[in-house]
């Protein structure tokens, strides 16, 4: 048993997180993050896209149900707008 680096509370040497303030190896001297999963903002970016163009797909696969005149709508929105 040690103390933990950030809380001086007394952790086990193999405990990989701090169960009073979380600190990440605690039993360490220092720790410089290696083993953590790192997230740069070209990652984080790339979800967003991607998160975007499945909604993208999606709304386009509505549409293309709607055009054909199935679902709640029994006639196509082209036909609709001819009305109008």
């Amino acid at each position: 048993m040690k103390p933990c680096r950030e809380c001086q509370h007394t952790v086990s040497e193999q405990a990989q997180a701090c169960p009073q303030c979380g600190a990440p190896f605690p039993a360490r001297a220092s720790w410089d993050g290696w083993g953590y999963e790192y997230k740069s903002k070209l990652t984080i970016a790339g979800f967003a896209i991607a998160q975007f163009a499945a909604a993208w797909s999606l709304i386009a696969q509505i549409g293309v149900y709607v055009a054909e005149g199935r679902g709640q709508l029994v006639i196509s929105v082209a036909e609709l707008l001819e009305k109008l």
